[in-house]
């Protein structure tokens, strides 16, 4: 009994943080909409998102909370283990349609055979299995399974510290942070964290709260934003990221010394591309985004499944709290988070009334119906086209899945519902997967969104259901079937111990197709700094050398890391995402091309340094620096420091 109230308050501790930061990003809304500022929110919003937290527990009764777990002696029963002939030949099919996939690159073709695949075998489950009854869910708790979760926990926590994967988009999140610290009289967002001396025109990061908190909690602890965000919340994230997941695979009878394993393997093989699932793990929990992906979606999928088994009003208020904590994560949940609801109402349109679904989708359509009005605004009315970023080119399964991590992938999701034995998880399970391959997977679909966001997120789609845990199961019940298989033939042996071959054989063969870049090895052990090591001696002499609100020129990589330093300085040439009319005065191609050019003509050299004695700025760096050596000294600089990236010279007081 000890063993499975510890093991139930660690899978729920992640929907208990949550909750507390879902009413930070509700009164962080509400002094957004009453132009507040900063540190107004900091002496009243933040002590009312712990004040709310402690109501919502107290009303609720600790004692409560805890969901008891019951006790059984099979802990696999609600998976298949003997032999089943339609399981096999299900199997094959689906192989074979990766095959056709493979050898013809056609992703149309794929995607039509997978749809009529899962349609044939929901009809035909639904016809023989109609009269099966409900299997009753049969968990044993066992102390290697705290054991599991702790390991994982305490595995992703190092991994976290020791690698981490930024570039200069990253920085605009920790700006943002630094900015607030800076002006906390100033309305909140009225100037922009980067130029610092005109309005704020991308009104979506002003919705994410996740930022706002790294600002908070370095104001109350005097650390750098920096390691707030990289270090103090990643490294909570990544504790909280397997006790989620452990509350998602229970749903499906899966323990987490079973499933230890798989989810370890695939956090390194599923990671190849800069959008994959495995790449918003360990190495980017300093992201909003990568905690809602990770985190907020598997407990959002358990808690809608708790209320349709237990018609709870209080899981009513977990799935509207996690959908608030999700916005405030990433703006990109204003068109993900509906679907995900959708998705599950409709897959479990059969086990929950019409009532209950009007209870569980009310309150998070007024609230998200609120900020898409705001959206349409504030948002799509005045960028009239200005987005520079091109259409993502790629097959859009390629991009987020992987180059070849998409075979397998796409395999484990039109696989995985088989090998699960409890009917009604089943039938939820096979339809949420045809769902997603009618809608997210939909080549038409994904053209049609592109309309409606920017088409360098567009790609965001995929990320409805929660993929990771759908291919632990995959892998997971599929080498559980084949090592049952191999012990009927053989008439001997353990099938764990094979399962583990399995597993073995699996990871070899997949390491040379798998993710984790060799630059990340380069430097193991605890990383103190938040930008990329490249920089390192360039921005520490500029951090001891120059004060708050001196002008920096410096290539764009380099001049969004500056922003990140406590120090306020301004950078005339940072790189930004959305170009803006303001933005377009500001950001001069031609100097942003010249700060990076080994030989530049000789206009282009009379050209820069004509800019520079307008500007007069306190440090430029620059990699071309020999040829310009004689013209800067002359105009009252010296260089300090040569550096691969960029050679520093300060202006001489």
């Amino acid at each position: 009994m000890k063993i499975n109230r510890i093991f139930s308050l660690c899978i729920h501790f992640p929907s208990y943080c949550l909750i507390f930061f879902s009413f930070f990003t509700i009164y962080y809304h509400i002094f957004l909409f009453c132009r507040a500022t900063f540190i107004q929110f900091c002496y009243l919003g933040f002590p009312l998102s712990i004040f709310s937290t402690l109501i919502y527990f107290c009303y609720y009764k600790f004692n409560n909370i805890f969901i008891q777990i019951k006790q059984h002696t099979d802990t696999t029963n609600n998976f298949i283990q003997d032999e089943n002939k339609y399981i096999s030949i299900m199997i094959s099919i689906a192989c074979i349609i990766m095959f056709i996939y493979f050898f013809s690159k056609s992703y149309l073709l794929t995607w039509i055979l997978c749809v009529i695949f899962l349609l044939v075998s929901l009809f035909y489950k639904k016809q023989q299995e109609k009269n099966i009854p409900v299997s009753t869910l049969k968990i044993k708790i066992v102390w290697k399974d705290l054991f599991a979760i702790f390991l994982l926990s305490f595995l992703y926590a190092l991994l976290t510290i020791c690698i981490k994967r930024t570039d200069a988009d990253d920085a605009l999140f920790v700006a943002i942070a630094v900015h607030l610290i800076n002006l906390p009289h100033e309305q909140l967002f009225q100037t922009d964290p980067l130029f610092h001396d005109i309005p704020f025109k991308i009104w979506p990061y002003q919705f994410e709260s996740f930022n706002v908190l790294s600002a908070v909690l370095s104001t109350l602890t005097n650390l750098q934003p920096a390691k707030v965000s990289h270090y103090i919340l990643a490294t909570i994230s990544s504790i909280l990221y397997p006790l989620a997941w452990s509350r998602f695979f229970l749903h499906f009878g899966i323990t987490p010394r079973v499933i230890f394993f798989p989810f370890l393997l695939l956090s390194f093989l599923l990671a190849e591309s800069h959008a994959s699932f495995g790449n918003f793990t360990f190495v980017r929990f300093f992201q909003g985004k990568a905690i809602f992906v990770s985190i907020i979606v598997p407990l959002i999928y358990s808690s809608i499944w708790d209320f349709i088994n237990d018609k709870k009003k209080k899981d009513i208020l977990n799935v509207f709290l996690l959908s608030v904590a999700a916005f405030g994560c990433t703006s990109s949940a204003i068109f993900i988070v509906p679907q995900i609801i959708g998705f599950s109402l409709i897959c479990a349109y059969s086990f929950i009334s019409i009532r209950n679904m009007c209870y569980l989708i009310s309150p998070i359509m007024c609230y998200y119906g609120f900020w898409i009005i705001t959206f349409f605004i504030t948002i799509i009315s005045p960028i009239k086209n200005s987005y520079v970023i091109p259409v993502v080119t790629e097959d859009t399964v390629q991009f987020v899945f992987g180059t070849i991590q998409k075979f397998i992938l796409l395999f484990f999701i039109l696989t995985s519902w088989l090998y699960i034995k409890n009917q009604k998880k089943k039938y939820y399970f096979l339809l949420l997967t045809l769902l997603y391959f009618l809608i997210p997977l939909n080549p038409y679909c994904m053209q049609i969104l592109k309309i409606g966001v920017t088409p360098y997120i567009c790609w965001r789609e995929l990320w409805t259901i929660p993929i990771w845990g759908i291919a632990c199961i995959g892998l997971y019940g599929l080498t559980l079937l084949s090592a049952t298989y191999i012990v009927s033939i053989f008439k001997q042996g353990n099938k764990n111990f094979i399962q583990c071959i399995l597993l073995c054989f699996f990871t070899i063969s997949m390491l040379s197709l798998s993710n984790l870049r060799s630059s990340n090895f380069e430097r193991m052990g605890f990383d103190r700094l938040w930008y990329p090591h490249i920089y390192e001696k360039v921005l520490s002499t500029i951090d001891k050398n120059l004060t708050s609100g001196q002008t920096i020129i410096a290539p764009y990589d380099l001049s969004c890391w500056l922003t990140t330093f406590k120090k306020r300085y301004h950078v005339l040439t940072n790189r930004y995402l959305v170009a803006l009319d303001e933005y377009i005065k500001l950001y001069d191609p031609n100097i942003a091309a010249f700060l990076n050019l080994e030989n530049p003509t000789k206009e282009e050299q009379i050209f820069f340094i004509n800019w520079v004695k307008d500007v007069s700025p306190n440090a430029i760096v620059i990699k071309n620096s020999q040829r310009l050596y004689n013209n800067l000294t002359l105009l009252g600089y010296e260089r300090i420091l040569i550096d691969p990236t960029g050679d520093l010279f300060l202006k001489i007081k």
